[in-house]
């Protein structure tokens, strides 16, 4: 058998076990949202966040680590290099940000001082509306920490995730495809759409809404030619979201008026 023959075959063994174990992890998931929505017990909202983090470890970090490891595509994922040089052209292009400005851009005092105003708003609105619920982009309120030790194990959450689903879906799955006899560009865009699936649990805008963070995570990748700085932004959005905005959220409702 030809080395060739055997890649293939080894590529598309550990690309069918990574997106069967992914299916029967969100298929799971969705079961054990919609029953969290259905309790406020301390207990069960613990134990939901111990064995989505440990669920997310396996399937995120742990299975696409091996596949990348065995198939020889570490490295060639964590810096493509030329091999992504025309897509990283369309996605400067598309965002208008160039390698060199990218760390610049994301690192401005002034991107940092406009999330801090728009997250101090979004939180304190409802609370000045007298509302109960929260303004997010899909149906995922039922994750958002309720108390001091939900925020750390979100925050473990949103680290495990951040990473492991880069390495998933920006990592392993592209070059997979690619190798597989898929289209350079459509072996990007297939994982996006993977990931938008992924997060059926919050609901139509939610599958929407992580789509386009999935396009442009890709497009982060692409421009800066790292799976750490995708990883890095990737960590970041899943921190605001689940540990920021609801501590902000906690604070201010000691401070605020509360909905009755």
């Amino acid at each position: 058998m030809s080395g060739a023959v055997f890649g293939t075959i080894l590529t598309t063994l550990a690309l069918g076990v990574v997106l069967a174990l992914l299916a029967r992890y969100v298929q799971r998931g969705r079961r054990q949202v919609s029953a969290l929505r259905e309790t406020s017990d301390p207990a069960v909202r613990r134990w939901f966040f111990e064995r989505k983090i440990g669920r997310q470890a396996l399937i995120m970090l742990a299975m696409p680590g091996l596949a990348l490891l065995l198939t020889g595509n570490l490295l060639r994922a964590l810096h493509p290099g030329a091999e992504i040089a025309a897509l990283s052209a369309t996605a400067t292009q598309w965002l208008g940000l160039r390698a060199g400005d990218l760390e610049q851009a994301l690192l401005s005092p002034w991107l940092l001082a406009e999330l801090a105003v728009l997250i101090f708003a979004i939180e304190a609105l409802p609370l000045l509306l007298r509302s109960r619920k929260v303004i997010v982009a899909g149906n995922f309120a039922v994750l958002r920490p309720r108390n001091g030790p939900e925020l750390g194990w979100a925050l473990l959450l949103a680290i495990v995730a951040g990473v492991g689903e880069e390495l998933l879906f920006r990592g392993f799955l592209p070059f997979a495809f690619a190798d597989l006899g898929v289209p350079l560009p459509a072996a990007f865009l297939l994982p996006v759409a993977i990931f938008g699936l992924c997060h059926l649990y919050q609901g139509p805008v939610g599958v929407i809404a992580t789509t386009l963070a999935g396009l442009l995570l890709t497009a982060l990748y692409l421009i800066s030619g790292s799976l750490l700085v995708a990883m890095a932004v990737h960590v970041a959005i899943d921190v605001i979201g689940l540990v920021i905005r609801p501590a902000v959220g906690l604070v201010l409702t000691r401070v605020l008026p509360s909905p009755a």
